[in-house]
């Protein structure tokens, strides 16, 4: 673009009538040609600048971008550490539920054996009682009857 506005003007000069080819260019010619010049040079400095502080804002730019990926970065780095946090509290909770369900249960195991075998003894002399009747019918009309009413005999 720099080399673009300096030839079109010279072009438009050159080719803006016959009055110049004829008679040469005018004083007022000259100095517009010299303002022209200032402009084209003071546009062209005003693009440098403008040109500089493109730069200087996609190095803000980058900056900013790197930071944000930064903080991105910690954030997932942050969240990870909690994801195993939340799994590791996870699975001491199910150990300490399973451990805490063996020791609830526990005593409720040991007094149904304790039942149990109170039962089979108590069975045991139950069924002793009932042999011992058996006997006494074989003797006695009215044990007999009576264990045959209870169907025992």
């Amino acid at each position: 673009m720099k080399k673009f506005i300096p030839l079109f003007t010279l072009f438009l000069l050159l080719g803006a009538g016959d009055g110049f080819a004829q008679n040469g260019f005018a004083q007022e010619d000259r100095e517009l040609l010299k303002q022209m010049q200032v402009s084209i040079k003071q546009l062209e400095i005003n693009q440098a600048k403008l040109e500089a502080k493109i730069e200087e804002m996609e190095k803000r730019f980058e900056q900013r971008f790197e930071q944000n990926d930064k903080r991105f970065e910690r954030i997932e780095n942050k969240m990870e550490n909690q994801f195993y946090v939340i799994i590791s509290a996870m699975l001491m909770l199910v150990g300490f539920i399973l451990w805490d369900r063996r020791t609830f249960i526990k005593p409720f195991d040991l007094k149904v054996k304790d039942v149990e075998t109170a039962m089979n003894s108590e069975k045991a002399k139950m069924e002793n009682l009932v042999s011992a009747l058996r006997e006494l019918a074989k003797n006695d009309t009215k044990v007999a009857q009576v264990l045959k009413q209870f169907n025992l005999f």
